[in-house]
């Protein structure tokens, strides 16, 4: 008996270790074959990204499928009461020229009705509508989400470097709101200033919306400044204001110098009247 339970110990513990050998197998097996989903997965994701940024609108259902958000909220908020404030004192009817939009709402943002009334004489929606089916996706919701009624409105289609269809100096309110940078595509924003410092009024705004941490580009500069600056939670206002061209700067410093030497001409001959008063009262 003794001998039976001798023979059976070396086996037990074989079977043990085989066990033990099966078992990290499997784990092992488990954890590549987990990794390598993760790979794909991470291939599929890095591969479809401009298209699922360009999905987002529609990807925030199903990362909120009841539709509240609370930041969100708020910086909608935020940016029409922003735009209702600062267009307060411009003339009673503004054209508007907005990029890229993510949908209609500002064009109930720069609308105000009742006894302080502006009105938006045309509203110009520009944007890279290439792709027909992202451009009737794009136009859907543009005229389906908040979209202020009876405001006559017109797309744009605009490719960096070129020039959109409209005249210089033609808009009184330019709209860049938030996410525009990625919805316009990094070269586009960047060559959207120019574009925008053409057909923009003088004396008209660009009301700029970005993140708290990103500062206003550096091609701005070159065609705008800075005179306005409003700080919110989410977003921050940068309204700009149109620098003067070379030649809009030479045509004023001549005028300025011809009404100077003129008002000298005029002091000169009210002198030269005096003295000749003198003389004849002598």
């Amino acid at each position: 008996m003794a001998e039976l339970q001798l023979t059976r110990a070396p086996q037990r513990r074989a079977q043990r270790a085989l066990l033990l050998v099966s078992l990290l197998a499997a784990v092992f097996s488990s954890t590549h074959a987990a990794l390598d989903l993760a790979a794909f997965a991470l291939g599929i994701v890095w591969a479809a990204a401009p298209r699922l940024q360009r999905m987002r609108p529609a990807l925030r259902f199903f990362q909120n499928p009841f539709g509240y958000d609370g930041e969100k909220t708020e910086e909608l908020e935020f940016v029409s009461k922003t735009c209702n404030i600062l267009v307060a004192n411009g003339p009673d009817q503004i054209r508007v020229l907005e990029w890229e939009p993510e949908d209609g709402r500002g064009t109930t943002y720069l609308y105000k009705s009742g006894k302080d009334a502006y009105k938006i004489s045309a509203y110009y929606a520009a944007g890279r509508y290439f792709d027909p089916y992202e451009t009737e996706i794009k136009q859907a919701n543009f005229e389906g989400v908040g979209r202020k009624e009876g405001v006559p409105y017109k797309f744009l289609d605009y490719n960096a470097g070129k020039r959109l269809k409209l005249a210089d100096n033609s808009v009184d309110v330019i709209l860049m709101q938030p996410g525009t940078e990625w919805r316009l595509g990094n070269k586009a924003f960047r060559a959207s200033f120019k574009e925008s410092a053409r057909v923009l009024k003088g004396g008209g705004m660009l009301l700029l919306f970005l993140e708290p941490e990103k500062d206003v580009p550096e091609t701005a500069g070159n065609y705008f400044r800075e005179f306005d600056f409003v700080e919110g939670k989410q977003v921050n206002c940068h309204q700009l204001a149109k620098r003067q061209s070379k030649e809009e700067r030479i045509t004023k410093s001549r005028s300025k110098s011809k009404k100077q030497k003129k008002q000298k001409d005029s002091i000169s001959a009210k002198e030269l009247g005096a003295v000749f008063d003198e003389i004849d009262g002598a």
